[in-house]
């Protein structure tokens, strides 16, 4: 009897086999739904991780970082203007009366204030410019009184002459460091732009989880069908739907990255990069620093106490005057960096696709599970 009783299990076991119910489909199908539930929760982290901090740097961008430039700019023109005000103003005998005029302490306000907020947008190294600054406002203010009711303007000039130099000398002046400046804060644009989460290779944090979801989809679905002689499953079938459209959503096309760069060239057009002297020509003057040495040479000429002051003039073209920025424009930039950080309802449609996506592959494998009678 006992070789009857091993011919039955060994038939029963092959019919078990045949049918799919061995232990080895059982491993199967529990592995199987381990696998589709850790690699969808990876996607759902992951794709609402990345997105987040995505939407975080472009509004550092649009917040801190091309504000910041925008104010070193306008900074710069406004004390261009201020000089060139004050500088006419003595030019034109004014100062007698009115000292370095309206113009010129409306300029210096302006720049005050674009400075104050450069400091607040994180730019590094305003503190030290406010200094420069307050002493520039000094040397001016003692041209200023030497200057008034006195015809003559030679005390004014020396001091007037100490202020434009320390606005515009090539190494230490005002205008470099704020020139400076603006260059290191276009290079962390440029950073922001090229790196971290603004680089479309960052895709790929939840890229690569997500075709590895959709592998394992598609192949639980081929699993199911061949095993168990069956259509394919709704729930899993809803899933990959679901899926899919998590990835079209999530895609680089769709994220910021492209419009921000847009927007910072843009930005670039406002803030553009002085073109550096050919070797050997000297760096242009500006037009602002030419009219005050004009003005100061004209006063110390008939003292012949000039020094190298006309030297400074010397083989020296005018470089192009640079336009202050138009509040317009300036709104509309931080305009354009504002709609590349608007992704609409992408951060609550991310989370609910991979919700639905997690809650379809739980009760598309539980079924199966339970038709056949695994626990």
């Amino acid at each position: 009897m006992s070789w009857i009783r091993g011919f039955g299990q060994r038939v029963w076991q092959a019919t078990r086999t045949a049918v799919g119910f061995d232990d080895s489909t059982r491993r199967a199908m529990h592995g199987m739904r381990i696998t589709l539930v850790i690699l969808t929760l990876i996607v759902l982290v992951a794709t609402t991780w990345s997105t987040a901090l995505l939407r975080s740097t472009v509004d550092e961008v649009r917040t801190r970082t091309a504000p910041g430039l925008l104010d070193v700019t306008s900074a710069r023109a406004a004390l261009v203007t201020a000089d060139r005000a004050a500088v006419a103003s003595f030019d034109a005998g004014a100062a007698k009366w009115m000292g370095p005029g309206s113009e010129y302490q409306n300029a210096l306000a302006l720049a005050n204030q674009d400075l104050a907020r450069a400091a607040e947008n994180g730019v590094v190294g305003v503190q030290f410019l406010v200094g420069l600054l307050t002493a520039y406002s000094g040397w001016m203010s003692d041209a200023d009184a030497y200057s008034r009711g006195e015809d003559n303007l030679l005390p004014g000039a020396v001091n007037l002459w100490y202020a434009s130099r320390l606005l515009h000398d090539d190494g230490e002046g005002i205008l470099k460091h704020l020139d400076d400046l603006k260059a290191s804060q276009r290079a962390k644009l440029e950073r922001q732009l090229s790196t971290g989460w603004l680089n479309p290779v960052t895709a790929l944090v939840w890229v690569v989880p997500a075709l590895l979801l959709l592998a394992a989809l598609i192949r639980a679905q081929v699993f199911l069908a061949l095993r168990f002689r069956r259509r394919l499953s709704p729930w899993l079938v809803g899933a990959t739907a679901l899926l899919i459209a998590l990835m079209m959503a999530s895609a680089p096309w769709t994220q910021p990255g492209g419009d921000t760069r847009a927007a910072a060239e843009e930005l670039y057009k406002l803030v553009p990069v002085p073109q550096p002297p050919a070797p050997g020509e000297p760096k242009p003057i500006e037009p602002s620093e030419a009219d005050a040495l004009k003005w100061v040479s004209k006063q110390c000429a008939g003292a012949g106490q000039c020094g190298d002051t006309m030297a400074l003039l010397a083989n020296r073209t005018i470089a192009a005057e640079v336009k202050p920025i138009a509040p317009a424009d300036a709104t509309r930039v931080t305009a354009g960096f504002g709609q590349a950080g608007d992704v609409g309802w992408l951060p609550v449609v991310i989370p609910v696709l991979g919700t639905a996506v997690l809650l379809f592959v739980f009760l598309g494998l539980r079924r199966r599970i339970n038709e056949y009678g695994y626990s």
